[in-house]
């Protein structure tokens, strides 16, 4: 396939690790784009995709559920994980480090273990599909944290700002909410019944959460983390989670 374009990009650019991770793609398969460095333009030059091995990194943004399910839970070992990775969804590490919670990475697996978890304040602009679960290690910290960054997601699967605050108030959490930012006070959750809205990621979310969680949660909708990760349940539940 040919190709020659040049783009501008809007301003504010969120989510910049996806545009270096397809750019870098490009440049594998034989096209190399060329790029400011804020990526406010990017000029893609006549060129011609060839084909190539290559060997596909385990998933930063699946890997987050489980090493924040060791952070609250219990002790988690991931494996397959490229620490070098330019996956925005690798910012979990840092997350975890920030709220103070036991992670620790040795070649290619990253081990979390129950921690005493702190509050924190961090913009997630560039890394939003972590929301759901940063809400929920929020949820378990001591003292109140601050995510911003927050606007897109009312545009996501579902508007995860609303589905993260009304599950998080079902389960007993005190959170507020504004156009792109999310104020959640830690404390002692409670089980409850939640509606995923379809939306995968607040399933899996709310099951991690639920791991902590004071009496039984129901994942109403269950089946939507198929869209992403097929073996959720199957993994929660070898890490010692008890589903029904």
């Amino acid at each position: 396939m040919c190709i020659r374009d040049r783009l501008k990009v809007t301003p504010h650019l969120e989510s910049k690790p996806y545009v270096w991770m397809t750019i870098d793609a490009m440049r594998k398969a034989g096209v190399t784009p060329q790029c400011s460095a804020d990526l406010s333009e990017i000029h893609v030059p006549l060129g011609r995709y060839k084909p190539r091995r290559t060997r596909v990194e385990g998933d930063w943004s699946s890997a987050a559920f489980m090493l924040a399910a060791g952070a609250m839970a219990g002790k988690v070992h991931v494996d397959h994980l490229d620490l070098k990775s330019q996956q925005a969804d690798r910012e979990i590490i840092n997350i975890l480090e920030a709220m103070d919670a036991y992670i620790k990475s040795s070649g290619k697996r990253v081990t979390t273990e129950l921690s005493r978890l702190s509050a924190v304040e961090f913009d997630l602009s560039d890394c939003p599909d972590l929301f759901p679960v940063v809400a929920c290690l929020c949820a378990s910290a001591e003292g109140t944290s601050i995510l911003s960054g927050l606007g897109r997601l009312r545009l996501k699967e579902s508007d995860r700002l609303h589905a993260m605050k009304a599950g998080l108030k079902r389960m007993g959490i005190n959170v507020t909410v504004d156009d792109s930012t999310a104020q959640i006070k830690g404390g002692k959750p409670k089980g409850a019944v939640i509606d995923t809205y379809n939306d995968h990621r607040i399933a899996m979310s709310f099951a991690v959460l639920a791991q902590t969680a004071v009496g039984e949660t129901t994942i109403q909708n269950p089946e939507c983390v198929d869209k992403s990760y097929p073996e959720f349940w199957k993994d929660l539940a070898q890490i010692g989670a008890k589903l029904e």
